[in-house]
């Protein structure tokens, strides 16, 4: 049902994001209506692969929900060195070689143990190549490196001793170390981390915090003791890699569902799920007089009965436009800023609320056409789901609204 009511602007000012497609001189008296009953539709989609090289995060771990199923994280990345090049000596004897890593956070039961294993990459990796996140790259058997980890803070450094053959592998190579970053990743051309996690939880490493590094310990005939550390930077290729298998889950029976519309919508971060939108009689509103739209908003609500402490809900979720050719698009809304545009997480009233006034007016106006909106977990304000943590949602798919204030011109 719509409703009207009147404003009366008392005084005049620059064109807001609130006045979008207002004519000028109409500022003195505007008669406003409301709706808030045009149609959503909504149903959950799978995502495809996702670009996931050089993000803030790389992902390590695995959690087995009953309502997404099984999700796995594992990265991969390279190691440099810390100077020109290093000589580490005559009489050079490798006596132990550490891995440190920086924890940035967690997803999921911090309860049980994670065991963390090394492996060595066996094929090259570049930073300037683009990896997506169901790449999979080749890697020795034999692991290189492993600890045991309890979760006892979102922040710790970490240290995993390496095996005895990869420190067989240091002194293997002599005392001549290594003349450039090309000459130490011919001996090591990355390293895969994963682990196995009883506890269902999947962890968050930074690995261009200082603290990350390689470190070989040794001596020589003319030192007692010294070491060397090898480094990521930015100029290190990191790759997240993840895996979703729905099958027998809630999340598996929407995927098989063709219906235009859906209860219930599950949404994923680490390429997992998201919800195709979209306005089926939108073009109805094109039929009346021409509109101008002050405010448009879109509000999402978690479903009542999906809460679960050990798995909580995004804490953002972002929607990007879908172009004719599937590809996608940041809506006009979002140059207004984070805090206009919405999409956080509102825990008192179980909401994400979005406004859409921008794009909702050049729909309007035919300067767009698209085929409606995903709505994914993001961390940012990209066109693509999140590849930074790991979370998921249940949407109520029936409480999904669209409230349009407009103004007939």
């Amino acid at each position: 049902m719509s409703c009207l009511f009147f404003f009366f602007l008392q005084t005049c000012k620059e064109p807001g994001p609130l006045e979008i497609g207002l004519p000028s001189g109409s500022e003195n008296q505007i008669q406003y209506s409301v709706s808030d009953t045009t149609t959503v539709f909504a149903r959950t989609v799978q995502e495809e692969p996702l670009q996931s090289d050089e993000k803030l995060y790389s992902l390590s771990g695995s959690y087995n929900d009953p309502v997404f199923g099984l999700s796995f994280a594992d990265f991969s990345t390279q190691f440099r060195l810390s100077t020109a090049g290093v000589n580490f000596g005559d009489g050079f004897v490798a006596d132990s070689v550490v891995f440190n890593f920086t924890l940035k956070g967690y997803y999921g039961n911090t309860l049980g143990t994670h065991n963390i294993i090394i492996s060595e990459l066996d094929e090259d990796i570049y930073a300037d190549s683009s990896y997506y996140s169901d790449r999979n790259f080749a890697f020795k058997p034999d692991s290189i490196g492993f600890t045991k980890l309890s979760l006892t803070s979102a922040d710790a450094d970490i240290r995993i001793p390496a095996t005895s053959g990869f420190i067989a592998k240091f002194q293997a190579n002599g005392s001549g170390g290594f003349a450039d970053d090309a000459g130490f990743l011919a001996f090591l051309k990355g390293i895969r981390v994963f682990s196995l996690s009883g506890n269902n939880s999947i962890l968050y490493f930074d690995l261009l915090s200082p603290t990350v590094k390689l470190t070989l310990y040794y001596h020589t005939s003319s030192s007692a003791a010294s070491s060397y550390d090898f480094i990521i930077n930015t100029a290190c290729a990191r790759v997240n890699h993840f895996s979703n298998d729905y099958s027998g889950t809630p999340v598996a029976s929407s995927l098989a569902d063709t219906s235009p519309s859906q209860q219930l919508l599950y949404i994923q971060s680490m390429a997992g799920v998201k919800a195709k939108l979209s306005f089926p009689y939108f073009d109805q509103w094109k039929n009346k007089n021409p509109l101008a739209l002050a405010k448009a908003e879109l509000s999402v609500t978690i479903d009542a009965n999906s809460g679960s402490l050990q798995y909580p809900p995004p804490a953002k979720l972002f929607l990007a436009s879908v172009k004719e050719d599937g590809t996608t698009q940041l809506l006009a809304d979002v140059l207004e800023g984070e805090a206009y545009f919405g999409g956080q997480y509102n825990s008192s009233v179980r909401t994400y609320t979005f406004s859409i006034t921008r794009y909702l007016q050049q729909k309007l106006n035919g300067d767009i056409s698209d085929s409606g909106l995903y709505l994914f977990v993001a961390s940012s304000n990209e066109a693509s789901g999140s590849m930074n943590n790991a979370s998921r949602g249940v949407m109520d798919g029936k409480k999904m609204k669209l409230t349009m204030v407009y103004s007939d011109l």
